[in-house]
């Protein structure tokens, strides 16, 4: 489960969209940032959540966009 969902302004696409960012427990807000984009459909972030609380759970934040 994201930590936090961040609305956000595409230049190219409907706004807002939503950017999950999972972050270990106690993680510092400067650990090494991991970027999960999930391909061209829109409002798929569920499709790579596994994925990204798996890689969380490693130490880095992870950004996963709309």
């Amino acid at each position: 489960m994201p930590i936090s969902t961040v609305p956000y302004t595409a230049v190219d696409g409907p706004a807002p969209r939503l950017l999950d960012v999972y972050r270990p427990e106690g993680a510092p807000a400067t650990t090494p940032a991991v970027l999960l984009w999930h391909g061209i459909g829109p409002d798929t972030r569920f499709e790579v959540a596994a994925l990204a609380e798996e890689t969380a759970s490693h130490g880095p934040t992870v950004f996963v966009p709309d």
